[in-house]
């Protein structure tokens, strides 16, 4: 008996269906090809003795991360757009590129590419991530409330991108090829039907998605998405207990943030304050008064820039 989850993954390995993020996959597998031969000139701390010498550089990394690195990095997309080649001559020729391409060694090798999360967490793992990061901060002068802010925005879209696909992973493989093509259906529209066989109906899919996975998170729930059966409700249940987790360090991270700028408010209020009344106690003149104001205000403005500057470097 052929189970839905098999029908899905048949219907979903059609080889001449593009991926539409295909050019940004070749784009990644380049540049994780690029770092292998790059760690071969990259110096080694071995303890507290530090290594540039470039044969002992290249021994300790074939020993110890080149094997990883080179199983991690396999271009899988570098086939999958040799074969959305052969599928465009085949079309071009009167053929069906779905039969001159056989499905068969297009999913062996898209099992691998899960392998490149393994990678990338190596690569979060070793600071190359916050390096850049650091740079760009620096470079654009961001402050440390507008970065922690952007930090944290930057979570909660990683946090949904992986529960929309973990969504749309759940929807194909616990039902039919009918079953998620009805479910498609009912959220195109005449001037803008969308087939899944290509890229931007995949797209679409994504967004909806995203759209689903944003209103568990955000306990909206309007209800216009809804499990069918047993696995989507679990799933369901994993997301309502990821989106709890997830917004609620967003709140808590937005409070903090707010309470540290109202901290600055409300001590700049209280200096001007301090100082308005010991010039009224002693009846300082109008003109005198407000040039005592703008200095203050001044100072105050100096106080916060200096006191932010000394959060970044403390924390940076």
């Amino acid at each position: 008996m052929v189970t839905p989850a098999v029908i899905a993954f048949h219907w979903l390995d059609e080889p001449c269906d593009r991926v539409p993020t295909l050019e940004f996959d070749c784009l990644l597998d380049t540049f994780f090809l690029l770092d292998i031969v790059y760690q071969f000139f990259v110096g080694v701390i071995d303890g507290t003795q530090y290594y540039d010498e470039p044969k002992w550089v290249a021994k300790n990394y074939l020993k110890n991360n080149f094997i990883f690195d080179m199983f991690t990095s396999i271009p899988v997309s570098y086939v999958e757009l040799t074969i959305a080649t052969q599928c465009q001559h085949a079309a071009a020729s009167g053929q069906s590129g779905n039969e001159a391409v056989g499905s068969t060694q297009l999913r062996f090798i898209r099992i691998l590419k899960p392998l490149r999360w393994f990678k990338l967490a190596r690569v979060i793992k070793i600071n190359k991530a916050s390096a850049a990061i650091d740079f760009i901060v620096d470079y654009f002068s961001i402050s440390p409330s507008v970065h922690k802010t952007l930090t944290l925005c930057a979570g909660i879209l990683c946090s949904i991108h992986l529960a929309a696909c973990f969504a749309w992973l759940t929807k194909v493989l616990s039902s039919s090829k009918d079953d998620v093509t009805e479910f498609v259906k009912s959220f195109e529209t005449i001037d803008a039907p969308i087939d899944l066989g290509t890229a931007s109906g995949k797209i679409e899919a994504y967004w909806i998605s995203t759209y689903f996975v944003t209103t568990v998170f955000s306990t909206v729930g309007f209800g216009d998405i809804s499990p069918q059966n047993f696995a989507e409700r679990m799933m369901c249940m994993l997301l309502m207990l990821c989106g709890i987790v997830v917004f609620g360090n967003l709140l808590a991270e937005l409070a903090e943030i707010n309470h540290a700028t109202r901290e600055l408010e409300v001590e700049k209020l209280k200096r001007v304050q301090h100082a308005v009344d010991f010039m009224n106690e002693h009846n300082v003149p109008a003109s005198t008064r407000t040039q005592v104001r703008r200095w203050t205000r001044f100072f105050l403005y100096t106080y916060t820039c200096t006191y932010m500057c000394a959060y970044t470097c403390t924390y940076s």
